[in-house]
Formats: C-alpha cells, structure tokens, sequence
C-alpha cells in the first residue's frame, strides 16, 4: 500500500504533466527553427542557381563614393574613408625611331670575278715586336670583314671593308687589278648597293709604318658624303704595302643596270 496521501499524489501527477508540456514545447521550436533554416537555404541555393551570381545578405550596405567626372578618377580606401581625386595625366607621345640601315651580307665586284660573304669584324688587341701592343681589326677568314664602328650601306658616310690577300681564304687576292669606274655591289637583307670606283692607291707600310697608318686612318674616317672603302694588304704574297680602292654610290639612272 502507498504511503503517500491523495492530495502530494495529485499534485506530483500536475507537476509530471507541465513538465512534459515544457519538453515538448521547447522540442516543436526547436524543429520549426530547424525547418526554416533549411528552408531558407534551400530558397536561396534556388535563387543564386536562377540568377547566375552569389548572394552575400549577410553583407553590410556601405556608401557609394560621389559620382566623378570622365577626367578624375576616384580612390577610395577600404575603410570608405576618405576620397582622393587624381588627374589623368595625358600619356606621353613615343619618338618615331629612326631606322638603322642593314649591315652588308655579301659584296661583288665582277671585273675580279669576286663574290663573297661580310661578317662584322671588330678590334682586337695584336703585339708587334717592335712597337709593343696596338689595335687592328680582326678581319674574319673566307669573308670580307665589315669594320663594325663605320657607316651600313646607305647610311650616307664611308663603309668601311677589309680582307686578307694571301691568307684565311685569299677573299681580296686579286682587288690590285680592279680599274677605276668598275663596279661593286654591296648587298644587305633589304636591297642592293651599286657602287663606282673612283680611286686605287697603294701605300707603302714598312718603310715608314707611322706615315702609312695615318694615312689608312684617314681613308677610314668617316666623310659628308656615302661612299666605300676597301682596305687588304698587298702584294701578293709578301704583304710589305697596303692597298686602298674608293668608290662612290651609282644614283638611280646613272648606270645602264639600274640600281636595285
């Protein structure tokens, strides 16, 4: 037989039922919390798909910076504080470079049956047993050398070439018999230059080596006007003097083979 009394029993009965009305209420809200999470994020996972960018409502609204006029551009910093306006500055207009004539590939000269490649030459340092070290151009073996500190062809001052008479390939062994008023060809990667001889001389070098250096100098040195050297030892085979040959640009309708 219970102990208890009908009223502490009754009452311990209410007291049971409110709480579990209490549990269940806090169980409904808690699921329709639930329910419309879900809900919501179903909603707006369909709507991103639907509208093709992403939602950020979690985002806050900041002030747009005033409108600018076309010639300022607007600055702002991340914090929204602060608008600096900067001028466009117009861009600088880029020179026109001036083009740099071709260097010479290759030269003729048909009256010596001559036909040869050009490759850049340049200075090396050589020894002579009585005046110590000096510089001379290193002319290239089996081509004519082009002295890289004178003018490209058509440059409008003095091209400069050199080639060996009795050694690495002989390219200038015969250029003692050319003629004045024969021709020469200089051809580059864009066209052909037609040239005249004007001038054969030859210098004498070991009898006064001073003299005859100045004198190559000055054939070497660069002039007003367009014209060609062309520079080798001589004679063959023993090489005691130099030899120099001039020529002159042929201007268009100068010349029964027009210029190319």
């Amino acid at each position: 037989m219970s102990t208890e009394s009908a009223p502490a029993q009754v009452a311990g009965n209410r007291l049971y039922r409110v709480i579990g009305y209490l549990l269940m209420t806090i169980a409904i809200a808690a699921a329709s919390m639930l329910l419309v999470r879900l809900s919501s994020q179903i909603v707006f996972a369909q709507v991103e798909q639907n509208a093709g960018y992403l939602i950020l409502p979690d985002l806050p609204i900041l002030p747009l910076p005033p409108a600018t006029s076309a010639s300022n551009v607007e600055i702002a910093s991340s914090t929204m504080i602060g608008v600096r306006q900067l001028a466009v500055a117009a861009p600088t207009p880029m020179p026109t470079p001036t083009p740099r004539p071709a260097l010479p590939l290759r030269i003729e000269i048909p009256s010596i049956k001559l036909d040869s490649p050009v490759v850049e030459s340049r200075l090396i340092v050589a020894e002579d047993n009585n005046d110590g070290l000096f510089w001379e151009w290193d002319v290239p073996t089996r081509a004519v050398g082009y002295h890289g500190d004178s003018a490209a062809p058509g440059g409008g001052k003095n091209t400069v070439l050199s080639g060996h008479n009795n050694t690495k390939g002989q390219v200038f062994r015969r250029l003692a018999e050319v003629k004045v008023g024969d021709t020469i060809m200089v051809h580059t990667a864009v066209r052909q230059h037609r040239y005249r001889i004007i001038e054969k001389t030859i210098i004498p070098y070991w009898r006064d080596r001073s003299a005859a250096e100045e004198k190559l100098y000055a054939y070497m040195a660069e002039y007003g006007s367009e014209r060609l050297t062309l520079l080798s030892c001589h004679p063959y085979p023993l090489n005691y003097d130099r030899i120099v040959v001039v020529a002159e640009p042929v201007k268009r309708g100068d010349d029964d083979d027009p210029e190319q």
